[in-house]
């Protein structure tokens, strides 16, 4: 199995062979964001993800930006921050005009608040492409994502997409929905391809959605995917687990080092 590029960000390394974990916080109040944020900033978490399209205020631009330094200051400087804005065409929360959400994703560029930019690959490809070179422009590590929900494509076609991805942004993120164990076997085994394919030179993040998809989840069980996403306080997506759990897996495999 060759090396990928490692992306260290603030000392978390993106493509180590060990997967971190994300917290995603989902609150809908700002109030309830900024506690849980409180919360979060001491749990054993690699990166804290801030669901903008759940904030009740998302459409208000001066609202998110009022938001995002009170965020910083609670979780401090060291901890990683990814923004997030998921469309409902994603499995968002919230429907947004593509105009407003590229406004989002630029401004949390030129805030010099957030440390990754999660674009969706689909949502205007001349738009897109200068998101992510803005964001490599401040120092940003971007992830060009797709979400599936019309089931789980075959390996080689997973594979593509993630190759396909790969082209501009720095990591390569695709979520698809998984049905039961023959779907989630596609997705182990379109990561075990990426593994040994030789385009694949940057990290990804592979993921197969819903209860069956459970298994992409683990983080004792490496099969590429550099990243897992535990569930929040407020959310619980179907095959998530818990971030104890996460923690103790992975802790597993450290003490086997």
């Amino acid at each position: 199995m060759k090396e990928f590029k490692v992306i260290d960000i603030k000392g978390v390394k993106l493509g180590d062979g060990i997967v971190k974990i994300c917290y995603p916080v989902t609150g809908a109040g700002a109030e309830d964001i900024l506690n849980e944020m409180s919360y979060v900033k001491d749990q054993p978490c690699d990166i804290i993800e801030w669901r903008v399209d759940f904030y009740e205020d998302a459409h208000d631009e001066e609202a998110v930006f009022a938001l995002l330094p009170k965020i910083r200051e609670i979780i401090g400087d060291d901890k990683v921050l990814m923004f997030v804005v998921r469309t409902a065409d994603e499995g968002g929360n919230k429907s947004f005009d593509r105009d407003y959400y590229f406004s989002l994703i630029n401004r949390a560029v030129d805030s010099g608040l957030i440390d990754i930019i999660d674009i969706e690959y689909y949502s205007g490809r001349q738009n897109y492409t200068s998101a992510i070179e803005h964001a490599k422009e401040k120092g940003v590590v971007s992830i060009g994502s797709q979400h599936i929900y019309g089931g789980t494509p075959n390996a080689v076609e997973m594979v593509d997409i993630i190759d396909m991805i790969h082209g501009r942004a720095d990591i390569a993120k695709l979520a698809v929905l998984s049905q039961n164990h023959k779907d989630t076997e596609r997705v182990l085994e379109a990561g075990k391809m990426l593994l040994d394919y030789e385009n694949t030179t940057s990290p990804f993040i592979l993921i197969a959605m819903g209860e069956a998809g459970t298994e992409t989840r683990r983080t004792d069980r490496f099969f590429g995917s550099c990243l897992s996403y535990c569930h929040g306080r407020d959310s619980m997506s179907p095959g998530q687990l818990p971030l104890d759990e996460l923690v103790a897996m992975r802790e597993k495999v450290l003490n086997k080092k």
